[in-house]
């Protein structure tokens, strides 16, 4: 079972920082999961949302992002620099044109088989492909708080159904909700690394790591699943 921390470890330090990735590495997390997005002057920075105090990150520079979050917003290369050699990596690009910096920059510091690129979003995995063929993609099912349960099985029938979907991709990262859904018993038979996320409940845990069909966790308490795993 592979433990992945969520935007680092973010129950210990504010999340998506260097310090939260640190933490993480310490802690001696598996893997980290970071969001990628780009600034209005083409700077790829580590940061979930799209607005920074009321501000769209698109629409202003990274000098301004970095005084706006008192420098704890790192660019892509300042974390990588952090975590290479130290830890895997799960980086999810939140957006279209991403790829064509990204993918030459990861694999500058990281080797092939240590990372993987991650979206909701099809067309910009669709990118990291044309960019490099050889670089591992997952693609998000589900989106906590924003899609119904409908549209979150409709996104695992759709696997399910019509296989080819994910031809090109190696991960399948899965809704919490849709692990305990009898239709979540059909991703495994597509022969893709299965992880389930954003998991921080002990029980829920406790019951993924004993689970064969699942081959890694996401979690913002990667010490408690890291303990878990090992007892």
């Amino acid at each position: 079972m592979i433990i992945v921390a969520h935007r680092g470890a973010s129950k210990i330090a504010p999340e998506n920082t260097l310090q939260a990735f640190q933490k993480a590495i310490d802690i001696g997390a598996d893997m980290l999961e970071f969001d990628v997005r780009k600034t209005q002057d083409g700077a790829l920075v580590v940061f979930h949302d799209p607005d920074c105090q009321g501000l769209q990150i698109n629409t202003i520079t990274l000098k301004k992002l970095k005084e706006l979050s008192y420098g704890f917003i790192p660019t892509l290369e300042e974390a990588l620099q952090v975590t290479a050699g130290k830890i895997k990596l799960d980086v999810e690009l939140k957006e279209k044109g991403c790829a064509k910096e990204a993918v030459p920059l990861l694999l500058k510091y990281f080797s092939v088989n240590n990372f993987f690129i991650s979206s909701f979003k099809k067309p910009i995995l669709a990118e990291v492909f044309k960019e490099n063929p050889s670089v591992r993609l997952g693609w998000i099912l589900g989106n906590d708080g924003f899609q119904s349960r409908l549209k979150i099985l409709f996104d695992i029938l759709k696997v399910v159904i019509n296989p080819s979907t994910t031809d090109r991709y190696q991960y399948l990262i899965v809704n919490k909700h849709i692990y305990n859904h009898q239709t979540f018993s059909f991703l495994p038979y597509q022969k893709k690394q299965v992880f389930i996320w954003t998991v921080d409940n002990e029980k829920m845990i406790n019951m993924i790591c004993g689970d064969s069909r699942v081959n890694g966790v996401i979690t913002n308490v990667p010490d408690l699943a890291l303990k878990i795993r090992n007892e």
